[in-house]
This record gives C-alpha cells, sequence and structure tokens, in this order.
C-alpha cells in the first residue's frame, strides 16, 4: 500500500508537470486555441449548470422564487451558448453583469443575507473582474495562464521530491527495523546459549 502510494505521489507530479508545460507552451505559442478552449468549457459550464439548475426549479414546490430563477438561468443557457460561438468583448461584458447582477438579487431575496453574501461573492469578485478587465482580456488571459501554467509545474515538482524524501525515510525507518531485529535476535540467541550453561 505504502509503495502504491509512493508511486501515486510521483506519477501525479510528472503528469502536474506536463500539464502544467503545456499550458505555458500553449499560452505562448498557441494562445488562440487555448483562449476558444476556455470559452468552450465555459459555455459548457454555463449551460449545464444552468440546466441543472433549472430543473431543480421546474421540481420545487416552492413557487416564490419560481419566475426569478427560471429568467436567470435561462439567460445562464443562453449566455452559454455565446460562449460557444462568440468570444468577443460584448458577450464578456453581458456575462460580467450577469454574475453581478444575480447574485446581488439573490442576497436581497435571502433570510440570512451575510450567509449568502460570502456564498456569492466568488461569482461578484469573476462578475467585477470581467467587466474591468473585459478590453484587455486577451493579455489578462495569457498572464494568468502562464502563472496558473507555474504553480502547476512547482505543485508537480515539490509532489516528486516529498515523494522521493518519503521513500528515503521509509527505506531508512526499515534498515532501522531491520536491524533492531537483528539485533533482539542476536541477543535472544546469547540469552539461550546463558541459560543452556546453567
Amino acid at each position: 500500500m505504502i509503495l502504491l502510494n509512493r508511486s501515486k505521489g510521483f506519477i501525479a507530479g510528472i503528469l502536474s508537470i506536463i500539464f502544467g508545460a503545456l499550458l505555458i507552451i500553449l499560452s505562448i505559442f498557441a494562445f488562440k486555441d487555448l483562449k476558444n478552449i476556455i470559452f468552450v468549457t465555459i459555455g459548457v459550464l454555463l449551460i449545464v449548470i444552468n440546466s441543472l439548475f433549472l430543473l431543480v426549479t421546474l421540481l420545487d414546490s416552492n413557487k416564490y422564487y419560481l419566475v426569478f430563477n427560471l429568467i436567470f438561468e435561462i439567460i445562464g443557457i443562453v449566455l452559454g451558448i455565446l460562449f460557444l460561438n462568440n468570444d468577443n468583448t460584448a458577450v464578456i461584458i453581458i456575462v460580467g453583469c450577469y454574475m453581478i447582477l444575480f447574485p446581488i438579487v439573490r442576497i436581497f431575496l435571502s433570510n440570512d443575507k451575510k450567509a449568502r453574501l460570502i456564498n456569492e461573492l466568488p461569482s461578484l469578485i469573476i462578475g467585477i473582474l470581467l467587466i474591468l478587465f473585459s478590453f484587455a482580456l486577451d493579455d489578462i488571459l495569457k498572464v494568468v495562464t502562464i502563472v496558473i501554467g507555474a504553480i502547476i509545474v512547482c505543485y508537480g515538482i515539490f509532489d516528486i521530491i516529498i515523494t522521493i524524501k518519503l521513500k528515503r525515510d521509509i527505506n531508512k525507518l526499515n534498515e532501522m527495523n531491520k536491524e533492531s531485529y537483528q539485533s533482539e535476535k542476536r541477543h535472544d540467541s546469547i540469552d539461550a546459549e546463558v541459560t543452556d550453561i546453567k
């Protein structure tokens, strides 16, 4: 089991380095293709998540939020479709507004506004950043993907180093246990010989 965990750590480290390096290379030499992948991923996620929410809303017996949820979930699906077919500044600004407006309304309607604010904070921050940096999104996105790639590579290297160190520590512990066992065996043998002499 220990050997299997060490192997997993080593493999995970190598895969992290490969993925991080690939992300950096694509960011530098094929950013347009990488950007398309990112936008398609975001579009698919928007469609899938909002479709699931739409299904939950339709099955929910609480009619108070029904119309409100239906409107925003349909908007989310439409934005996802736009992301799949378009990556211009206007779409990014619309998505940013959506990610700000929807959480604000949910906070306003919530009974526990503080807890809802904490839950909606990531969406609000992303929405604000999308609007602020929409006109320079390509440059910022390129820097972000390079930084994320570098972080993943560093994580992979760190993971491999920890795995190697753990392997050495386990080997040392095994050697110590082996020596301790042999020492105890010698002592038992000597005690047996002394007993026989007596």
